[in-house]
This record gives structure tokens, sequence and C-alpha cells, in this order.
């Protein structure tokens, strides 16, 4: 079994605030003191980002107003950010035909202005709608596109993404070995450039793979790491695919009790933050380890949760590129009048 995670890496730089409040309460106080534009620009960058998870409307809102305000300062960087934002809230909401514009549309600005880094990044991000669609060989082709490129400007966050993102990939497609040999390069990065977040990234995928070869010890050692990690970060998106991969290797270990535990775990989490791709998972999950034990009745139930899901998630996908098509053939009509 595989299980796939994804990891949005974004082009923005923030800078630093202290929050003594929430941080989208925060980001607005500021907001409204502030009369300097550069200043709105980012805090409106920040509170996109902020509320991306929670709102897309409010997200794109806030990446609204900033790119009003980059286009007030004439910054063509700021402009790119903005819209690579837009970008971001859509490919997050799976908003795949949404969010390629939106990147294509920054990576034009930013190649007008010769920005190799945020080139290499949008790329990247390009790489991660690619790959969210199941279309490998070009997803393939983005993240070694920007990993050279990251190379090249010895961007280490950009770099350590990007052999996340392939090694992701290979780990999708079997190709346990080809993800080895990047991951333990991360590993060498990580040495000199110690990065808390990217260390669990890494050691999710390395875990894959030691399950993979049957050392079920050590995968649940990087596990727990990885849990430990994003529970004190409260980092959600990866605290569901942890438990939903501690709870498989539980199934292998045939230590079910404990398994059910870490499903059950996930599919809380999961349920909270609304992830409903994640909770398929977890139904799929439970439902094989029901089955493998014979409790037909148990795997019945979870199967048909998971059906159901898969469904719904289908009708929605198909009701987006209804949109799609109609939003087209709008903009074809408009332009042929």
């Amino acid at each position: 079994m595989v299980f796939r995670a994804f990891f949005l890496f974004t082009i923005f730089i923030f800078s630093g605030v202290a929050y003594a409040q929430s941080p989208v309460d925060s980001l607005r106080a500021l907001i409204d003191k502030t009369a300097d534009d550069s200043l709105r620009f980012d805090l409106y960058i920040q509170l996109s980002y902020e509320e991306m998870y929670e709102s897309e409307e409010k997200a794109k809102a806030a990446a609204s107003m900033a790119r009003s305000y980059a286009e007030k300062i004439e910054c063509d960087q700021c402009v790119a950010r903005a819209i690579g934002q837009t970008g971001n809230i859509d490919y997050v909401n799976g908003n795949y035909a949404e969010a390629t514009r939106s990147y294509v549309d920054a990576l034009r600005i930013a190649q007008n202005i010769k920005n190799d880094r945020m080139i290499a990044a949008i790329t990247g991000n390009l790489g991660n709608v690619e790959y969210s669609m199941s279309n490998h060989l070009q997803a393939s082709r983005y993240y070694q596109e920007a990993l050279d490129a990251a190379k090249r400007l010895q961007d280490t966050t950009v770099i350590l993404s990007n052999l996340n993102n392939l090694s992701s990939l290979f780990i999708e497609q079997d190709a346990f070995i080809e993800a080895e040999v990047l991951l333990l390069e991360s590993l060498e990065v990580l040495a000199v450039f110690d990065d808390p977040y990217f260390k669990a990234t890494t050691n999710f995928q390395l875990a894959k793979i030691r399950r993979f070869q049957n050392d079920l010890r050590r995968s649940m050692e990087l596990i727990q790491e990885v849990l430990d990690y994003c529970m004190a970060e409260e980092d959600y998106w990866l605290i569901i695919d942890a438990f939903i991969a501690k709870g498989g290797i539980h199934v292998d270990l045939q230590q079910f009790g404990q398994a059910n535990q870490a499903f059950n775990s996930a599919i809380a989490y999961a349920k909270l933050t609304g992830s409903s791709e994640q909770l398929m998972i977890t139904y799929n999950n439970i439902t094989d380890m029901n089955a493998r034990l014979d409790r037909y009745e148990q795997a019945y139930k979870y199967h048909r949760q998971y059906s159901d899901l898969k469904d719904s998630l289908r009708s929605i996908g198909k009701q987006r590129n209804i949109n799609e098509l109609r939003e087209q053939f709008n903009a074809d009509v408009q332009e042929k009048e």
C-alpha cells in the first residue's frame, strides 16, 4: 500500500510578526494600523496564507487585496507573489485548472523580471498540481527542472522541497530505490541546513521505504518522530498521513487493536480539517484490515463509506470540469463578440 502525501512549498517569505492574539486577528489589526502600502501588501499575503486552510473565500479576498497593493506600489515581484498565492489557495482546495492558470501567470512575470528563485519555486508548484492530477511524467519534469535550478542557485529550501516531491513521486510508482537515493541526499542537506519540517517530511517518506523493506521497527520509529513533530506544530495534514501510515504498520505487525486506534485518530483529524481525500484513504485502509480479519460486516460498512466518499469527490470533480468548460465557452463567446 502506498500512502500519498502532498506538500505545498510556497514561493513566499513572510516578515516576522509577533502574535499576541490569533494570527488572523493580529494581522487584521496591523493592516488597520499601518499606512505603508508595501507593509500592507506583505500583511495581506500573510493573512491569505493564514486563511488558506480555513476559508477559500477569505483567503482569496486577502490575496486580491495583496495584488491591489502590489500594483499600487508597482512591484512586479509582489504581483507575482499575490497571483501565486491565489494559485496556492486553488491548489489546496483541489481547483487544479485554476491553480495552474495562476501559477503560469506568476511564472511569466517571474521570467520577465528574471527572478530565478521564484521561477524555480513556481515550477515546483506546477509539479505539485500535475502530481495531484496523477500526471506523473509531467510532474517529474517540473520537479527535476525546479531541482536543477535550485541547485544552481544553491537555494536549500527549494532543493529540499523538490527532493521530497520527487521521492514521493517515485514511491507512488513503487520505485523505492530511486526514492531512497533522493531522500538520503535530503538527509545530507539537512545535516548542514537543519530544518525540522523537511526532516519530518523526509522521515515520513523513508518510513514508507523501510516498511516496503519489511523493516517495520525502523519504519515505526520514523513515523513516531514525524508524529512528535507534527503534533507539536499542529500540522494537521501531516498528522493525518502519519496516523494512516502508523495504522498500516500496526496491521503489518498484526497489532490490529493499535492499528484501529491509529486509523480512528486519522479519521478524527480528517473530519476536523474537512480532508475528504485523507478520510477516504483511511476508510479504505480499515476496509482492508477488516477483510483480512474476516470481519466482513465491518469491512462492508467501511467500504460503503469509502465508496460514498469517492463518488462524492468524483461528482465534485465533474462539476468543476463542467464549470471550467462553461467559463471557457463564455470567454470564447465574449472574444468573438
